[in-house]
C-alpha cells in the first residue's frame, strides 16, 4: 500500500555546475590537440573560442616542486597563484602528468632538488 507523504520544499537555490576542463597539450611533434581531436595552430583560437564559450581567464602561475635524481617528483604545490583556481589546478595536474621529468644535472646539489616553474596561460588575440 502506498502512503501519500508530504515532503517540505527546499529552499536552497540549485548551484551552477562547474564547467569542464579544457585541455590543450603539445605533443612530441610539436602539433596540437584540444581534448581528444587535433587541432591546428591555425584553428586553435576558433576552437578555444568554441570549447571554452569566450571564458578569457589567462595569467602565469608558478609551480613548485622537488626532483630527486631518478626524476621523480614530489611536494607539487602553487608557488604563486595566477589568480584563477582552474589555472592553477591545471597547472598542478600538467606537472603530475608530466612526472617522471629529467633528473637535474650532477652539478646542481641537493636531493630533492626544489625547482619553480612559471606555467603562463595566455589568449591570443
Amino acid at each position: 500500500m502506498d502512503t501519500p507523504v508530504d515532503l517540505p520544499a527546499s529552499a536552497a537555490k540549485p548551484q551552477p555546475r562547474e564547467p569542464e576542463p579544457v585541455f590543450l597539450s603539445v605533443q612530441a611533434d610539436l602539433s596540437l590537440r584540444l581534448g581528444d581531436a587535433p587541432v591546428t595552430r591555425e584553428a586553435l583560437a576558433p576552437a578555444l573560442q568554441r570549447a571554452t564559450d569566450g571564458d578569457r581567464e589567462q595569467g602565469v602561475a608558478y609551480v613548485r616542486f622537488a626532483v630527486d635524481r631518478n626524476g621523480a617528483v614530489s611536494q607539487i604545490r602553487i608557488g604563486r597563484s595566477s589568480g584563477y583556481p582552474a589555472l592553477d589546478a591545471g597547472t598542478l595536474e600538467t606537472v603530475r602528468l608530466a612526472a617522471p621529468v629529467p633528473a637535474p644535472p650532477a652539478g646542481i646539489e641537493g636531493d630533492p632538488v626544489d625547482v619553480m616553474v612559471p606555467v603562463a596561460f595566455f589568449i591570443r588575440r
